[in-house]
């Protein structure tokens, strides 16, 4: 399990939420958090880690219905990292009722990553803009589900623009392959600055010169296809057929191919803001059904439905971990593992 981020040097919100074997809210419990560096959240006792100091047995307050925080003032927050786990532990009369090892991460300004807008997300669920009672937690959860969805994509990240120098090795470039797409690891491409070939410079490919090594790059493509440029062989006219380089340019083998390129989107796609910010409302339905009321009968929240009967609790759930309509829009911009 994952705790989101914390930002270095900003003030910070710890939440939980405490429920008992019947999945019901516990109140009035003594509930600590403690931030751990270098622990082992799968084997804690072997790599138990070191407390950080101002972030140790701090006292979650009891906001009712099962959930517990505290405010965390920003000269508290460690060293920017990765390698945090945060342990929470719930106890009645002093006696131990629950334990949750969670990892979690430290990360700066420049590091934070936010899809869509504040302002997106509160107009979806209905909450005025003056309301801003729930802004922290709210900003919080779209700076998860934010980075969650650029690790699922497994691309360093979408936006701003900006100009790359990418080294690129091709194994071979058979003669009979007249063309050769390179692909890069930042896109969409926008634009193309310069292509060398084990240092030996290609121009952009003349088609009034067919008979000259070149590149060519499809500005007109849709955007998430704008992942590659092509290679374009030569032509051999006396022989009327195409070659792919001279062995001067190819050789040694892997060829290095140095590409130079902007890429990235100007502003996050449409598709993908909507997709935040339904995912953060399916964050919050989750929560406003961990905390809602035992007492009634039904309860609906987007794809969350309760059925509460006199002696048992029944939650159904999605067993997904995301909307399914976030997890289409995933599928559309992901890296596949080898392109």
């Amino acid at each position: 399990m994952s705790y989101p981020a914390l930002l270095w040097g900003n003030p910070a919100t710890i939440g939980w939420i405490v429920r008992d074997a019947n999945d019901l809210p516990v109140i009035g419990a003594t509930v600590t958090a403690t931030l751990y560096s270098g622990r082992d959240a799968d084997d804690p006792v072997t790599t138990p880690g070191t407390a950080v100091n101002a972030m140790t047995n701090m006292n979650l307050a009891d906001q009712g219905d099962g959930l517990y925080s505290v405010d965390v003032p920003a000269s508290s927050i460690p060293a920017v990292g990765s390698n945090y786990v945060l342990v929470i532990e719930a106890r009645m009369t002093g006696a131990l009722i629950r334990h949750w090892e969670e990892r979690t991460e430290i990360v700066s300004e420049a590091n934070v990553i936010e899809l869509c807008r504040l302002e997106s997300v509160k107009d979806y669920l209905g909450i005025s803009l003056s309301d801003t009672s729930q802004d922290k937690v709210l900003r919080r959860w779209i700076r998860s589900c934010s980075r969650d969805f650029i690790g699922r994509i497994r691309r360093p990240n979408l936006l701003p623009t900006a100009d790359y120098s990418e080294l690129v090795r091709v194994m071979n470039w058979q003669t009979e392959e007249r063309l050769k797409d390179i692909f890069v690891s930042n896109w969409p491409i926008n634009w193309v600055t310069s292509v060398t070939i084990n240092d030996t410079v290609l121009p952009e490919y003349d088609p009034d010169k067919p008979d000259v090594l070149g590149w060519t790059f499809d500005a007109a493509m849709p955007s998430e296809n704008r992942q590659y440029i092509t290679l374009r062989g030569l032509y051999w006219p006396i022989f009327e057929t195409w070659l792919s380089p001279r062995r001067p340019i190819y050789r040694p083998s892997p060829m290095r191919v140095y590409i130079g390129y902007n890429a990235g989107y100007s502003d996050v796609p449409e598709d993908i803001e909507e997709a935040i910010i339904e995912w953060v409302a399916y964050k919050k339905g989750l929560r406003e059904l961990q905390m809602h009321d035992q007492t009634e009968q039904w309860v609906q929240l987007g794809q969350y439905q309760q059925n509460n009967m006199i002696a048992t609790s029944t939650l159904k759930m999605s067993e997904l971990d995301l909307p399914a309509s976030v997890a289409s829009v995933i599928e559309v911009y992901q890296r596949p593992v080898s392109p």
